[in-house]
């Protein structure tokens, strides 16, 4: 549904922020995810 696709998509956005560089700290805060699932995109 929508709230599965907004968690792909939120996904999604903050591989790109860490492909692009960001800081862990800065994609948690904005993406709401946890450093540990951003760990593993």
């Amino acid at each position: 549904g929508r709230e599965e696709g907004d968690i792909i998509a939120c996904r999604r956005i903050a591989k790109r922020l860490k492909d692009g560089g960001a800081s862990l700290d800065l994609i948690a805060n904005v993406s709401g995810l946890s450093e540990e699932e951003i760990q593993s995109l």
